[in-house]
């Protein structure tokens, strides 16, 4: 599977920007925020997500939300396959997307995306 950023997408004009990357146990994305809300799919793999006022454990095949501009940090528990699904804030509160993290199912029609 490729491996993309979203910093060079973060300003690309659509409402929705996804990635997908592979990542090696142990791996870890220090403190950060993004200008979108993220929609984080575990499609292999555990992620652990810490942020100021709650810790979330994302097993396979779930995936994680976590509004834009919410601080948080990632931790890989072995190889994990993320696929990412960023949305602007307009977009979220539109869908009436929660507006705190949380650890949700996935659908059937995601999981074979």
């Amino acid at each position: 599977m490729r491996n993309t950023l979203l910093d060079p997408y973060e300003d690309i004009p659509r409402i929705a920007v996804v990635t997908a990357n592979d990542h090696p146990a142990s791996s870890t994305f220090p403190s950060h925020t993004h200008r979108r809300s993220q929609f984080a799919y575990a499609a292999s793999g555990t992620i652990s997500v810490f942020t100021a006022r709650e810790n979330l454990v994302v097993p396979p095949q779930r995936a994680c939300w976590i509004p834009a501009g919410i601080d948080h940090e990632m931790h890989m528990r072995g190889p994990v396959t993320m696929l990412n699904a960023f949305f602007t804030p307009d977009a979220a509160r539109a869908a009436g997307l929660p507006d705190g993290c949380r650890v949700i199912g996935v659908s059937p029609c995601y999981k074979t995306c």
